[in-house]
């Protein structure tokens, strides 16, 4: 059946309609009387005003998580999953507010199992991730987050508030032919205007830590989150390159370019599509989550060592292609994916042992 909505709240089979007339007594008490409280804002591509909310929540106390793919400034946000990664004890929120699509964390969902959830989303499905949902709101974001800024809540705990952005993790990056320093040396980059896309898995992971402190004027963020594998992340970065006609980066594995390397046989690739390809030799993503190394003969069947390039993909399908073996050139590469005039393949060949290391200690 329907979602039960809150008092005071109306919906229209088309178009959910929202009272402007809502105050704290219409409220659900598990949100407006409780002190520490959470907004998740998922993948997504907000207007302004949904911004200029939850900045105004920040001010008021709201922790607000997001990861870049949510196209929200980066600072007044947070990583919870990288504090959590970091080691920091943190105290749960009272009540944790969900908006936008798919996000990445994992740790940060088992951290927030049984606390008080209300899900905001126009559609099905609407998940209940912790186990404790409270509520289903079917309205976007645009309509809710004015409204809860205009709320008169309870007072903010802002201590509880602050340790979370003073926990906030600042990264030192070692120097060396690693997955880490490649995506450190990429974001130190101006990426204004441009459409970046992230192919699963890793991809995304790294470009989920080493851009939540970095905002560029007019960038927008994707990838194929919630789907399993690497199927379609080449496939859809080309597409939206010819659709948007903005400068559009493509950053994936070796095994995600190979795989989906049908999506570039086009009658021309677009001249403002750029990809780099980080090759660590095979599944990197295999060496750092939880459970493979467990497993007898885990690089045989899971990270799926090779010796392959895309050199002759490159050539095939008429594309210039540039490899880079050694430190010194890297940032010259970068250099040329952000000017070149034609598109352009960077591949760059990474030590998989030594990229694992420093994604494991990338907090210290």
């Amino acid at each position: 059946g329907r979602p039960t909505l809150p008092d005071g709240f109306k919906a229209s089979y088309h178009v959910p309609m929202v009272s402007a007339e809502v105050g704290r007594e219409r409220m659900p008490e598990f949100l407006s009387q409780v002190s520490r409280r959470m907004l998740i804002f998922g993948q997504d591509r907000p207007l302004g005003a949904v911004i200029q909310g939850l900045e105004m929540l920040h001010r008021e106390g709201w922790v607000i998580v997001a990861e870049p793919l949510a196209n929200v400034p980066m600072d007044f946000t947070v990583s919870l999953e990288e504090i959590l990664s970091s080691g920091h004890e943190m105290v749960k929120p009272d009540v944790v507010v969900t908006m936008g699509g798919a996000w990445i964390a994992k740790k940060a969902k088992k951290f927030l199992q049984g606390v008080a959830h209300l899900c905001v989303s126009p559609v099905a499905p609407h998940p209940d991730m912790f186990g404790s949902r409270h509520g289903v709101w079917p309205f976007t974001p645009q309509v809710i987050v004015p409204l809860l800024a205009a709320y008169n809540l309870a007072p903010a705990d802002m201590k509880w508030y602050r340790s979370y952005y003073n926990s906030r993790v600042k990264r030192r990056v070692k120097k060396g032919m690693t997955d880490l320093w490649v995506h450190q040396q990429l974001a130190e980059q101006d990426w204004s205007h441009w459409d970046i896309h992230w192919g699963n898995s890793m991809s995304v992971r790294y470009g989920s830590l080493m851009y939540s402190w970095r905002h560029y004027d007019e960038a927008t963020h994707y990838s194929n989150r919630g789907v399993s594998g690497i199927d379609g992340s080449t496939s859809t970065a080309v597409g939206s390159a010819w659709i948007s006609e903005r400068p559009t980066l493509l950053v994936t594995g070796e095994l995600s370019a190979l795989y989906d390397v049908n999506g570039l046989l086009h009658r021309g690739v677009p001249p403002n599509f750029k990809m780099l390809i980080i090759n660590n030799s095979g599944g990197q993503i295999f060496r750092v989550i939880d459970g493979p190394k467990m497993t007898q003969d885990w690089p045989k069947y899971f990270e799926h060592e090779h010796q392959w390039t895309f050199e002759h993909a490159a050539k095939h399908v008429g594309i210039t292609y540039l490899a880079v073996t050694a430190l010194e050139d890297l940032d010259e590469a970068i250099e040329r994916l952000r000017t070149d005039p034609s598109a352009l393949v960077v591949e760059v060949f990474t030590d998989p042992e030594a990229s694992e290391s420093a994604w494991r200690r990338r907090h210290e």
